[in-house]
């Protein structure tokens, strides 16, 4: 890899990172009953164990890994329209699947802790 390459996949790899990091934290401070259903007054009714924390990460990896096979494999890509600069095609499409894998794993990183109670993301759409 090149090291411009390489610097760019620092701020993915440390999405990666944090979203398993806090799965482990929510591991680690949890030690009852994990809610995953609750009621309509607020009661839970369902409850899971503890390797769940580990599903939205596993995501995030799986998707970082499609994601990156694509960023350096370009011309496997199915380009929407009829491709006329052959040379530049490739390093836009590069570029477009790095800031796509950054917001998609931002995403699923405020996902995963919002979901585990870390920290509270509420959007409200009017």
């Amino acid at each position: 890899m090149k090291s411009k390459t390489l610097i760019k996949e620092i701020f993915p790899i440390l999405i990666l990172a944090a979203s398993f990091a806090v799965a482990i934290h929510c591991c680690l401070v949890n030690t009852d009953r994990i809610s995953t259903h609750l009621q309509i007054v607020g009661n839970p009714d369902e409850y899971t164990q503890h390797w769940t924390f580990f599903v939205l990460p596993a995501v995030s990896l799986l998707v970082y890994l499609l994601l990156s096979y694509f960023q350096f494999h370009p011309d496997r890509c199915n380009y929407p329209y009829e491709v006329e600069e052959v040379e530049e095609a490739p390093a836009l499409m590069s570029r477009f699947i790095l800031w796509m894998k950054d917001f998609i794993l931002l995403f699923l990183l405020a996902t995963t802790a919002d979901e585990n109670d870390v920290m509270s993301v509420n959007v409200f759409v009017y």
